[in-house]
Formats: structure tokens, C-alpha cells, sequence
């Protein structure tokens, strides 16, 4: 088994093993009359995987000065205080000059995530499960998503790849790109490595690329699949692109694809069971002529299963949206967004959300609900008042609540509804404080309510602002934050995670160049980069 976390205290390498024991299941309390914050926002991102590489802190603690984003969060299902974070991770940049993927592990409910690791297999991993790892030799690794079973195993779906195909001379041409899952065994105690497991290889830029995957287990205790795991992405084959799903009857060991009828043209699924045992894949179609004044043939699908995931229906048009979008540049600095889907289900209803543009408020989140297993679907209703861009929203259904989450531009310095998210940050700002632009908010709605979804008074989850327009891709070219949040939820508790600025110094952010090689260890070591994954519990 791998040794896989180092901090900036020295910790011997060994198992990824949390020493406190979490003893039994939390005991589940009266919900409060709405949503609260419960504790501070934690940062979950802070050790140095590399102290012989040239980043660390010279400003003080953390040591942790590179960039994390695009957060996935799990919560134990019996022991919510055991939380795992997983996400796309900048600190093997000395090792590999590219990204990796990272896993956070709190064992206190989220007070604090003193334990973290790279997934086995990064650019220069000589442990024995790394160099054992069937992806070991990518030089990458991006968009992570986690979910524990009932089964204690904790699953992490990512893609590994080589940026320029077809990769490194000595790495097949056909295998430099893969749909992967880590699979970790859980106890009380923490969580231990056990293997990757590939469940479909292809190219990038070569004409089989495999992109944007999403993760879910079936943890409902009276389905007839209790325990199978889900995944589904999207797969670039030529010109053309195509959802895929896959499915494991065996605890992650083996994967098997699904039968789900092909769409072209399609980006963003998602995945979710109902208490049925019914598995539901989403996801949406982009508008063929952009440049119309009104675009509306931008789509949201859905598709049902009844078998296990062994086949799927035919799709489902949800509904046609206009896209709210922003690609990234640098000059003037704008991070990217577009819109993906996003599931939920319980026994009221299949959910799904997504942002799309309107013409006076901006960007807002929809979210509408099908009470017919996904043949028809109610009028979509937005979670939040009508001003500012809200994005990445953020599904997740326990306890007889849907929860979201999503970001929020509502207090930007420049709002115009066409976008893009403006943001500013004091003169000489050293740090976070006093910048503007974004937040994380949430709303719930009681879906055992008659009529439509209504959703109650929002909460501001993130307790400062940040300036989402901060340079943060791998080398600091253009801003980046990722292309979602993260939110999971039991019956009394939500948990989100997402990624913030608020750590970088924005007075050196300004001083990055496009020549990567005039950006000298000691600006980075400064913050000029130092995004970070957030996390804050919500009591519901």
C-alpha cells in the first residue's frame, strides 16, 4: 500500500491512515426552522506533497502555495464525520509540470483536513501502487468525483491523459487517456489505497477523447442494486460527441458498459438513483448557432434505467435553455463557464439543475422536478432572487430537502446581464480581504411540499468574497475556478465545498506573464497562485 500524503511537518510516509477513531454513527437531531452555517469556513487544502521542490511558503503557514480547484466532496453515509475532498491539484507542478488529482480526508466533521494525498500513479509516484497503477505514466489528471458506499469503500472517478497526443514516446498512442476509479477501503478509523481500476481508454486529440465523467453509488437501502456504482461521461469520437455510461455490480471491481442510446453534440452528465433502484444520467446538448440573437435549441436530457444501468430508455427532453458563457482569456481577465446538469433524486421526485442566460438578471441556476420518473417535468424555478450572475449550481436530496449550492455574483463591482463576472480587489491587496465578485450561497426546498418546488430565504455560505478573475489556470495564463462546485447531504446536514481566491495576493497575481519561465519560484511563494478548496458544513 502507497504512502500517500506528505505535510509540512515531517510525517513518515506510510498508509493514508487517520489515528483518531470516529467511534459510531452521529446521532441525528431536530433540523432547525431554516439552513445555518455551522462553524467557520475551513480551508481544506494546506500541505506541501514535495518539500524538496522549489514551492513552499515564504509568507508563513500554510505551507501550501500552488493552486486546487473543481472540488468533489463524499460523506460517510453512517459516520458524517468522516469527509473526503477530492480535487484537481497543481502540486505536482515541480514533478510533472502539470495537475494531478488530490484527496483530502477529515475525520472531525470537517474542523479539519489534516490528512492529504495524491492519487497513486502521478509523474514520478515510485511507490508500489503507483508504479502498479494502470495509469501510472500520464503526465495529468483532472475532474474528480468521490462518493462513499455502504459498503466502506470510498470510490474516486478522474480522468488521467497526456496533454499533447500521443504523449510521451514510450506511452501507447491509444492509451493516453482514460476514465479511471480509484477505490479506497474505509473504516472508523480513516481510509487506506487499494487499486485503480481503468474503464475505458482512448486519445486526446486523436479522435477517441474521453471528458467530463460523473460518479454516483447506489446507496439506497430497499433498492435491488444497493451498492452498484455508476459512471458516465462524455466521449469525443472525431467530430462528434457521445454520452457513455458504465456500471459496477461488484463493489468497483470490474465495469460493464451500459446500453443508453447515443447523442451527438453533448457535454455535462450527471448521474443519480432514486430509492427504486432507478438510475437517471443527464445531460445537455449545445446551441448550433450561437450567434442567434435568442438561442434556445441548447437542451437538457435525461434517461432512465430500470435494470441496473444495463439499459436506459429513450431520452427525455427536459428542456431548451439559452446558455450563459464565458470563455476564458486573459486580456481583460475572464474565468470560463457554460453550463453542465446536475442530478438529485428522493422519494418526491427526480431533480435537475443547470444555469442558463436571461436577458435582465443574467445567469440564473434553474432547477425542475419530474414526479413521473423522468417522463414529464415540471416548470423550472430558480433557488435565489433574480440579480446577478448565479452558476455551478449544485444538487443534492436527503431528508425530505433538496439542497443546492452554487456561486454567486450578486455583490460583483460591474454587473451587466450579458456577463462576463466582473471582480476588483483593493489597491496593493495583499490578500483576499476586500476583493469582489464572487460567493457561494444555498437554498432547500421540502419536496414532500404539495405544488411546486418553493424554496426558502437564502444563505450566504462563503464568509468573504473573492475576485473569481484572479489568473489560475496550471501556469497562471488565465483565470480559472474550476466548472463546479461540490455539495452532498444527509438528512439533518449539507456539506459544500468549492474553490477561492482568497488566498492569493492579487497585487503578485498581476505580476504573472505568459513567459512561464520569468514567474520565479519566489512570486509563487508568495501566493501570486494560492487558490484554495473551501469547505463549510450547513445545518438544514
Amino acid at each position: 500500500m502507497t504512502g500517500v500524503f506528505r505535510t509540512s511537518r515531517a510525517v513518515p510516509l506510510g498508509v493514508l491512515c487517520v489515528i483518531a477513531a470516529l467511534g459510531g454513527a452521529a446521532v441525528a437531531q431536530k433540523p432547525a426552522a431554516g439552513p445555518s452555517l455551522a462553524g467557520a469556513n475551513v480551508r481544506v487544502s494546506t500541505h506541501d506533497f514535495f518539500p524538496g521542490d522549489p514551492f513552499f511558503s515564504e509568507v508563513g503557514p500554510p505551507a501550501d502555495v500552488l493552486q486546487q480547484n473543481e472540488p468533489s466532496i463524499a460523506v460517510h453515509p453512517s459516520i458524517d464525520r468522516l469527509i473526503a475532498v477530492g480535487m484537481n491539484d497543481v502540486r505536482t507542478l515541480a514533478v510533472s509540470d502539470d495537475a494531478w488529482q488530490g484527496l483530502a480526508v477529515s475525520t472531525d466533521g470537517g474542523r479539519s483536513f489534516e490528512f492529504e494525498a495524491m492519487i497513486p500513479g502521478f509523474p514520478g509516484d515510485t511507490s508500489p501502487d503507483g508504479l502498479t497503477s494502470p495509469i501510472h505514466g500520464n503526465q495529468a489528471a483532472s475532474d474528480p468525483w468521490l462518493s462513499f458506499d455502504n459498503f466502506d469503500n470510498l470510490f474516486f472517478a478522474f480522468i488521467a491523459f497526456q496533454r499533447t497526443p500521443p504523449g510521451r514516446p514510450d506511452f501507447d498512442p491509444q492509451d493516453t487517456n482514460a476514465i479511471a476509479v480509484a477505490k479506497y477501503a474505509v473504516s472508523p478509523g480513516g481510509v487506506q489505497y487499494l487499486k485503480t481500476v481503468v474503464i475505458e481508454r482512448g486519445t486526446v486529440g486523436l479522435g477517441r477523447q474521453e471528458d467530463k465523467e460523473a460518479l454516483t453509488v447506489d446507496n439506497n437501502p430497499t433498492s435491488p442494486f444497493a451498492g452498484h456504482v455508476y459512471v458516465c461521461w462524455a466521449r469525443f469520437t472525431g467530430s462528434q460527441d457521445h454520452l457513455k455510461v458504465a456500471r459496477s455490480a461488484d463493489h468497483g471491481e470490474t465495469y460493464a458498459l451500459s446500453e443508453v442510446a447515443a447523442d451527438s453534440n453533448m457535454q455535462g452528465c450527471n448521474v443519480t438513483t432514486a430509492p427504486t433502484g432507478d438510475v437517471f444520467v443527464s445531460w445537455r446538448t449545445f446551441d448550433r448557432n450561437p450567434s442567434h440573437a435568442n438561442p434556445q435549441d441548447s437542451a437538457i436530457f435525461v434517461a432512465r434505467s430500470t435494470d441496473g444501468g444495463a439499459t436506459f430508455g429513450g431520452p427525455v427532453r427536459v428542456a431548451t435553455f439559452a446558455d450563459y458563457r464565458q470563455n476564458a482569456t486573459r486580456t481583460p481577465p475572464v474565468f470560463r463557464t457554460f453550463s453542465d446538469t446536475f442530478l438529485a433524486a428522493d422519494e418526491n421526485g427526480v431533480y435537475v439543475a443547470w444555469q442558463e442566460k436571461t436577458p435582465v438578471s443574467g445567469a440564473d441556476v434553474k432547477i425542475t422536478r419530474s414526479k413521473t420518473g423522468g417522463a414529464t417535468w415540471e416548470s423550472p424555478v430558480s433557488p435565489h432572487l433574480l440579480f446577478g450572475h448565479q452558476i455551478f449550481p449544485f444538487l443534492a436530496a436527503a431528508g425530505g430537502r433538496l439542497s443546492v449550492a452554487w456561486f454567486d455574483s450578486r455583490r460583483e463591482p460591474s454587473f451587466t446581464p450579458n456577463g462576463p463576472v466582473s471582480g476588483q480587489c483593493p489597491p496593493g491587496a495583499t490578500d483576499g480581504a476586500g476583493c469582489t465578485g464572487m460567493e457561494v450561497f444555498y437554498n432547500q426546498a421540502d419536496t414532500a411540499r404539495s405544488g411546486p418546488l418553493s424554496f426558502g430565504p437564502e444563505l450566504q455560505v462563503s464568509s468573504q468574497s473573492f475576485n473569481p478573475n484572479l489568473l489560475g489556470t496550471i501556469k497562471a495564463i488565465r483565470p480559472f475556478i474550476g466548472d463546479y462546485i461540490s455539495l452532498v447531504a444527509n438528512a439533518t446536514t449539507a456539506f459544500v465545498v468549492w474553490t477561492d481566491n482568497r488566498n492569493i495576493n492579487p497585487t503578485l497575481n498581476a505580476q504573472e506573464d505568459t513567459d512561464v519561465t520569468t514567474d520565479p519560484p519566489s512570486l509563487v511563494n508568495a501566493r501570486s497562485r494560492d487558490s484554495n478548496i473551501y469547505f463549510q458544513k450547513i445545518g438544514k
